[in-house]
């Protein structure tokens, strides 16, 4: 795995290097001041601790990135300083890198990685396909534990057409929470894919994932994932497909309670449309077994429903979204889960200088020790440009959620004061 991520990153620094002279111009330091007042910093149902936040995080960010090679990559550290709790103190860190290099002998290469060192209970999700802005893992921690996680992401792929490829992605997901009780948690998947187009509307693509789990406190988990789809475009804007998904998961039974091994299966129908250069959308149904060893099989619906803008200056995104749900990898590890959720989130731009955004999260997930969850929250901010290098924000964040457990309840609100500076 070493030698593969040496090699892509010498083969994709080999175009940006060439180009070197251009760097400065690329390069855009920064630094924000935040202040945080958080009601319930360990999100606790009971008892709830408060306390301001200070935050101040230099960083840097870096771009180049053009249509067949490039690199991107936004990096700051974060002191953190607790004024009542200041055992609490921490330095956090958040990075992204995205580089690619698509080379003549169609041979393309990519690479990204995500990193975040934190101590926030809630913590974003990253790797879903339909991730939006405002979608967060199921598991939270509740109390104030720096944890870090590291996503690495590399692909090598050959593509002999306009759109047919074949390829590898390896992706190894990497959490660590300095709370012994929660420790470490790594997933490594290794993932053959392909598409084909028997034609300009006709065309075929799959995946096939192998995944090992490594979890210190929870079993240790090996699995399998199927994907094939078939889509047909029969309109310019529009296309529908056929797609059939069938996970494996295998549990360590050398603990002393071990999960129960499952498979599941989801087939499943849905379309695509661009009802403008900006505005698009996903419907999709389908239903899923999930087979339980030694244990009863459970089905139910799976939908998706979105709806996408983006432009220079409205962004909004409707998701809805329902079926099942794989939490590992987390500071929980709560495993299959039926799951129900709606993310709305919205950005506009008043006027130049000047932005409001909006979100909301409502969602309901039934795990399979009869806990279940409702959870919703809504976040509103405002920001301005006071200057071309200069700009402030403030942010209000509300979240609850209700359990039939009372130990997981909380309430939680947040206000952020925020302002930055950066160099263009």
């Amino acid at each position: 795995m070493r030698l593969l991520i040496m090699v892509l990153c010498l083969v994709l620094a080999a175009p940006v290097l060439s180009q070197a002279a251009d760097w400065t111009s690329q390069f855009h330091p920064y630094i924000s001041l935040e202040q945080v007042y958080d009601d319930n910093i360990d999100l606790e149902p009971d008892n709830r601790k408060s306390d301001w936040i200070t935050v101040v995080r230099p960083g840097i960010n870096f771009s180049n990135m053009r249509e067949r090679s490039g690199v991107a990559f936004d990096y700051n550290l974060g002191w953190n300083k607790y004024w009542r709790d200041s055992d609490l103190d921490y330095i956090s860190h958040n990075a992204s890198f995205d580089a690619k290099y698509m080379s003549s002998s169609h041979f393309n290469f990519y690479l990204k990685d995500i990193f975040v060192r934190s101590d926030d209970p809630r913590e974003r999700e990253y790797l879903a396909p339909t991730s939006v802005p405002n979608a967060y893992v199921l598991s939270t921690t509740t109390e104030r534990s720096v944890y870090w996680r590291n996503i690495l992401i590399p692909t090598v792929e050959y593509q002999f057409g306009k759109e047919d490829k074949i390829g590898l992605t390896v992706s190894e997901n990497d959490y660590k929470n300095e709370d012994p009780t929660i420790g470490r948690q790594r997933e490594t998947r290794v993932s053959p894919f392909f598409a084909y187009w028997l034609d300009g509307r006709n065309g075929i693509s799959g995946q096939f994932s192998y995944i090992n789990g490594d979890f210190d406190n929870s079993p240790d988990l090996e699995g399998q994932d199927y994907t094939l789809r078939y889509t047909n475009r029969f309109e310019q804007r529009t296309s529908a497909y056929v797609e059939g998904v069938v996970l494996v998961r295998t549990f360590d039974e050398s603990l002393v309670d071990p999960r129960r091994d499952y498979n599941v299966y989801n087939p499943k129908v849905g379309i695509n449309h661009a009802f403008s250069r900006t505005l698009s959308g996903q419907l999709e149904v389908g239903y899923y077994w999930q087979d339980e060893e030694n244990g009863p099989t459970n089905s139910n619906p799976t939908y998706l429903a979105s709806l996408t803008n983006i432009d220079q200056r409205t962004t909004y995104n409707i998701t809805l979204q329902g079926g099942y749900y794989e939490d590992y990898v987390t500071s929980e590890n709560l495993g299959f889960t039926k799951y129900h959720r709606l993310l709305v989130s919205a950005r506009h731009r008043l006027e130049r200088r000047m932005f409001v955004s909006l979100a909301g999260n409502l969602e309901y997930a039934d795990y399979t020790d009869d806990r279940h969850d409702l959870i919703y929250g809504g976040t509103a901010a405002v920001g301005y440009d006071i200057l071309k290098w200069l700009s402030a924000s403030v942010n209000y964040t509300h979240q609850h959620r209700d359990s039939n457990e009372d130990l997981n309840d909380y309430t939680d609100n947040r206000i952020i004061f925020s302002i930055k500076a950066i160099y263009n």
